[in-house]
């Protein structure tokens, strides 16, 4: 499931094994130009890899088309056209070279070609002096894009995780002598393993991470403001119904303190999350994911902690005749925000 190799003076290059197309060919006896005829051909998708002692390259294909490429020679990584040109002259000057093809999905192929635009982030992490579980919540709080490669210790097994804006996006884990892990809902068992075993992890974050982070921290903005939003138009209706200023904002205040554990920013000691003369202001590192699932999950909360005799269902049926206008005016951010998943009684 993956497969790696480590160039004199360089870190291992972990890829993804998939299915084996071609595997142990060596450059002195192939014609690089023809093999690649071949696979074009064959329509292939996946990655050609070529090892020698001191040179790593990998092409990644699309239909049997070169969609990119990294090389990494003494420690250091290169991509793009660059990378294409050196990996094609390298093949066929250098005899002592092995080549190795795997097929894989085109969706992964999509996701390792944006391999040669990430830098190191964090480098050669001992899991001895590193929490595993503490990186991926930092990573996910800071809204990170990049890859972990994971490798266990004593060789037991190698691995890489994809993030996306904090969140994983692909996990893969490959045991030694077989076996291993797939899938984004294996994260939690692959995190008990490494913490197992031990690991050395390096972190590589997307060139584009910065640009992504600005985009998040816009969608939480936007979040914020729609929440802020929702929560006076439902404090004047609670507030209403129960005859005192401040009800709602009490319930509310309750909800958060319950959830503080599962949503840290939640917690009104911490001073995250403040509100004051009727406006939330929001410091520190939230996911916007994260800021949507909470804030919601305390909302539903907070109407079941109101001292009324309306049950919560009496209380929706009542908002959703409230909110309408307000529901309908925003209703496409709502849904792109992901609102509507949280705050699933709010539907007509």
């Amino acid at each position: 499931m993956v497969s790696s190799h480590r160039t004199k003076g360089g870190r291992k290059m972990i890829l993804p094994r998939g299915k084996a197309f071609y595997e142990n060919l060596r450059t002195s006896f192939v014609n690089f130009n023809e093999f690649l005829l071949t696979l074009k051909e064959e329509s292939f998708t996946g990655y050609v890899r070529l090892a020698f002692w001191d040179y790593e390259g990998v092409l990644f294909l699309e239909e049997g088309e070169i969609v990119n490429a990294l090389e990494e020679a003494r420690g250091r990584r290169r991509g793009g056209t660059e990378a294409v040109r050196d990996i094609m002259a390298r093949a066929k000057s250098d005899r002592e070279g092995k080549i190795d093809a795997y097929i894989l999905s085109p969706e992964l192929v999509t996701l390792l070609s944006t391999l040669p635009h990430h830098e190191p982030f964090y480098t050669d992490l001992s899991t001895e002096f590193a929490n595993f579980k503490g990186l991926l919540e930092k990573l996910r709080r800071e809204v990170f894009t990049g890859y972990i490669t994971v490798e266990l210790t004593g060789g037991k097994g190698e691995g890489m995780i994809f993030l996306q804006d904090g969140e994983p996006i692909e996990v893969l884990l490959e045991r030694e002598g077989g076996g291993g892990l797939r899938g984004v809902e294996e994260l939690e068992r692959m995190v008990e393993e490494v913490q197992v075993e031990g690991a050395v992890l390096n972190v590589y974050r997307s060139a584009e991470g910065t640009e992504g982070r600005e985009r998040a921290e816009e969608r939480l903005e936007e979040a914020l403001d729609l929440f802020q939003q929702l929560f006076a138009e439902t404090r004047k209706l609670i507030d209403s119904l129960a005859k005192k200023e401040g009800t709602f904002e009490e319930s509310f205040h309750k909800a958060r303190v319950d959830l503080a554990d599962s949503y840290p920013f939640l917690d009104p000691f911490m001073g995250e999350l403040k509100h004051q003369e009727g406006r939330f202001f929001l410091s520190g590192d939230v996911n916007p994911n994260e800021f949507v699932k909470g804030v919601g999950e305390a909302y539903d909360l907070a109407l079941e902690k109101v001292p009324l005799k309306a049950s919560k269902e009496e209380l929706y049926e009542e908002l959703r005749k409230v909110l309408k206008p307000f529901l309908d005016e925003r209703a496409e951010e709502l849904e792109r925000l992901g609102f509507n998943e949280v705050l699933t009684e709010l539907k007509p």
